[in-house]
């Protein structure tokens, strides 16, 4: 019988989903009771739980989040490189030194960032994934960086504390990477322009939503880069599940390549196989760009069924 510690991470919402996620994969490779195990509990909104082979109190967690949070601080991912758009060649080498190395986290990440076999059109860098939704003069990982910096110099715990169980205040000077719809409904809502006014969101479920990119990889297919999560090459929306028997990180990898949770409208032979999986209800969030600049952000998620 498994000891259950559940959060405040909805289901029903993009970043909560992929900070839940990238909680599990955190949780699993870290100094706790394993294996490490996810589901999810219906009420207002689907919510994301953990469970242990033995009883684990939230500071224990927290303390073993904020060792982690310390770990990204001394040794950050791709050290030297600031965005996604890689070189062809330098994905290539830093694949290969990861290989040599055998720096598991470094080749997870780079599975989820972008393959030497596609680039941007006419630019030589790599299309990178369809998590990348920055433009302009804005760096993935060097944001990566100032948000984990952020997180170590601070009250990390409380600052983990609020992503995981709540509320979150929309406090800390982080950008949400456009995977929050609520980032965008609180500029909305300023009277002064988005553009004169720095970003504002909840750093531990950004981080957290980072650490998720791994179970998200990409491939190159015809010519064109594909996401897991996104049903097409274009990746117009992010399609995920919630369920109620707990899985592991491993079982989870597996269910996010299902083909049936990308179906445009569920027939009943899709909806049974879906449920025979112990998948409850699928959700899914449109992909779109905020002005003309290139930026992406997610919109507030449908029910597909």
């Amino acid at each position: 019988m498994s000891e259950l510690l559940c959060t405040g991470l909805r289901g029903s919402h993009p970043l909560g989903v992929m900070a839940a996620f990238g909680l599990l994969r955190v949780a699993s490779g870290v100094d706790l009771p394993q294996p490490v195990r996810l589901s999810w509990r219906e009420g207002a909104d689907w919510q994301a739980c953990l469970h242990f082979p033995v009883a684990v109190s939230r500071d224990e967690v927290l303390t073993a989040l904020a060792g982690a949070v310390m770990a990204r601080t001394a040794n950050p991912p791709l050290p030297g490189q600031t965005d996604m758009k890689l070189l062809p060649e330098t994905l290539a080498q830093l694949a290969r030194d990861g290989v040599a190395t055998g720096d598991e986290e470094t080749m997870a990440l780079l599975a989820a960032v972008g393959s030497e076999a596609v680039t941007l059109g006419n630019r030589p860098e790599v299309k990178p994934t369809g998590f990348y939704m920055l433009s302009g003069q804005q760096r993935f990982f060097s944001i990566v960086r100032e948000l984990t910096a952020l997180l170590a110099a601070g009250e990390t715990t409380a600052a983990l504390t609020e992503a995981l169980f709540g509320p979150w205040r929309y406090r800390d000077p982080v950008h949400a990477l456009g995977w929050d719809p609520e980032a965008e409904r609180l500029h909305a809502l300023q009277a002064q322009s988005p553009t004169k006014k720095k970003a504002q969101n909840v750093a531990g479920a950004v981080w957290l939503g980072v650490e998720s990119l791994p179970l998200w990889p990409v491939v190159a297919r015809d010519g064109r880069l594909w996401t897991t999560g996104f049903r097409e090459a274009s990746a117009r929306w992010l399609s995920w599940p919630v369920w109620t028997a707990p899985i592991d990180l491993a079982t989870l990898r597996s269910v996010l390549t299902l083909a049936d949770l990308h179906e445009e409208t569920p027939d009943e032979r899709c909806l049974a196989r879906l449920r025979g999986r112990g998948i409850a209800h699928v959700f899914r969030a449109r992909r779109v760009p905020v002005g003309d600049k290139g930026y992406m952000i997610f919109r507030p998620a449908d029910l597909v069924c």
